[in-house]
């Protein structure tokens, strides 16, 4: 038993340790990005119904460090606020697939060809389900919303050119997102998949799926099967992926896994059916899953035809000298730890604004958030309302505190709903 841990926990800081300089700089682009597209501006070029829209959409999308859960309220705003069903289906199915952290973890783990594979394959699957969803389903006129957008700085709601900060305040707020609030949204499925690559990497033969998995359609449908349904965000997919292919899974079966995992779950496919439509969500499920194949057979006969070594894992890393190496990890231990101290110990909540006293107040129980986007979301749709003074959203309690005068509850219940979330009580405070 002894040598069965050590074991398991020699692979797991192996490969913990290989894609830690990876993710740190993944997060720290991840802060960038989130300062420069706050919601206002993804609102203002996807708010067309038009083949643009939907290239701008999964344009966007790619880098964009939205996890699996956080992708969806972003993407039913966007449509709630003018966005075309095309643009919107774009949005959530190159989005989820990758971002700026995961395109460089993939590189160092799997190489330059695979790295360039997800993302490209995530943009044209974005682009092919959102034009097929023009061509076969009838946009509803909604007009867009003029509601204000919630400043990516200071987290107040904000109407644009009436709202500033200075470089110092959006260094400030960049890196509070990069090393704080992002790793606490994707922590605990972060930290699992490391744990479960580790497993599987221990206790799997050499060459195992290789022998008794055929590494052709057969492999890739498999993990589709396991792939629509589950929960996995593109980050904590790449290790699990990794691990597979060293033990002789082909690289394009393991890169249908990394397209459907993130893209779809049974809790996405609920929420899209209920408001984009049964049809939409067919297109939507459809597309990932042709395209994964599709592309998961070209990326098996670009590595057949180079002759790749399928079974290299974190080879980018080789190069690197062992101090930074080093770093990376200790810094990367740091940021995760303090990630779960917060998230789980001191349940501390992202900063929502500063609460006024004013003469009422409702106690709004929301289920279905998840994340810290699910909190912005959720915040940006209740403070949107007038008479709303202000709102404090808890992901740990699932409840919106709301402040202010001639508050309509059935205004707010329908606001969180059109969020893509479902308010279960209201009551005074």
């Amino acid at each position: 038993m002894e040598d069965l841990l050590i074991g398991i926990t020699k692979e797991t800081f192996f490969i913990y340790d290989e894609m830690a300089i990876y993710l740190m700089f993944g997060f720290l682009m991840a802060g960038v990005l989130y300062i420069l597209f706050p919601s206002g501006v993804i609102r203002k070029h996807l708010g067309t119904k038009d083949i643009k829209a939907v290239v701008k959409s999964a344009t966007l999308g790619v880098p964009l460090p939205l996890c699996s859960c956080g992708v969806i309220p972003t993407g039913i705003s966007l449509y709630r606020q003018g966005a075309g069903r095309g643009a919107t289906v774009s949005f959530l199915i190159s989005t989820p697939q990758t971002g700026v952290e995961s395109i460089l973890v993939t590189y160092g783990f799997l190489g330059p060809i695979f790295a360039l594979f997800r993302p490209l394959a995530a943009f044209i699957s974005g682009i092919v389900g959102g034009a097929f969803t023009n061509l076969l389903v009838k946009d509803s006129d909604l007009s867009s919303s003029s509601s204000p957008s919630i400043c990516t700085t200071c987290g107040e709601l904000q109407i644009e050119g009436e709202h500033g900060h200075r470089l110092g305040e959006k260094v400030k707020k960049m890196l509070e997102y990069a090393l704080v609030d992002f790793p606490s949204d994707i922590v605990k499925w972060l930290v699992i998949s490391i744990c479960i690559a580790g497993l599987i990497s221990y206790l799997l033969p050499e060459n195992f799926i290789g022998v008794h998995l055929s590494s052709g359609i057969y492999a890739m449908l498999l993990m589709m099967v396991v792939g629509i349904p589950l929960y996995v965000c593109a980050t904590g997919s790449i290790p699990i992926a990794a691990v597979l292919m060293a033990k002789g899974l082909s690289p394009g079966a393991a890169l249908v896994f990394l397209m459907t995992g993130p893209a779809t779950n049974s809790a996405t496919i609920t929420m899209l059916a209920k408001t984009l439509g049964i049809k939409t969500t067919i297109i939507y499920v459809a597309t990932i899953a042709s395209m994964s194949l599709v592309f998961g057979l070209g990326l098996d006969a670009v590595y057949n035809a180079w002759g790749l070594d399928t079974k290299a894992i974190a080879t980018g890393t080789k190069m690197l000298p062992f101090w930074l190496k080093l770093g990376a990890s200790i810094s990367l231990g740091v940021v995760l730890a303090y990630a779960l101290y917060r998230r789980y110990v001191l349940k501390v909540e992202p900063p929502t604004g500063e609460v006024k006293m004013v003469e009422k107040g409702l106690i709004v129980k929301i289920k279905g958030m998840t994340c810290q986007h699910c909190v912005a979301s959720v915040q940006k749709a209740i403070g949107s309302l007038p008479g709303v003074a202000s709102v404090r959203v808890s992901l740990q309690s699932s409840q919106a505190t709301v402040t202010g005068s001639g508050l309509d509850t059935e205004a707010i219940r329908q606001k969180v709903t059109e969020a893509g979330y479902e308010v279960t009580e209201v009551k005074i405070q």
